[in-house]
């Protein structure tokens, strides 16, 4: 009879253990969070090879910031808008 039931609470602590084992449970955060960390190791890696200093790194990171957050960036890739967040950053 037990089995006919599922297992009763061990499916919940299984569906609990799923639920917090995805990105956010090993504390990757958000997929913006996860976005803006990989621009800053390529736009850092971008700007030593340029001999760019790191303020403009931090900068660009910031006006990459913003393009995620206006949406526009879903499904496109991203090496080229890297590369054009660095450039705005040493026009500023």
């Amino acid at each position: 009879a037990p089995k006919a039931r599922g297992g009763g609470g061990g499916d919940m602590r299984h569906i609990g253990s799923v639920a917090s084992g995805g990105a956010a449970g090993r504390g990757l955060g958000t997929p913006r969070d996860r976005k803006i960390k990989k621009a800053e190791q390529k736009i850092s890696k971008l700007a030593s090879q340029l001999d760019v200093g790191t303020g403009m790194v931090n900068t660009a990171v910031e006006i990459f910031g913003k393009y995620i957050d206006g949406g526009e960036h879903k499904g496109k890739k991203l090496n080229s808008v890297y590369a054009a967040c660095l450039y705005i950053a040493l026009c500023l």
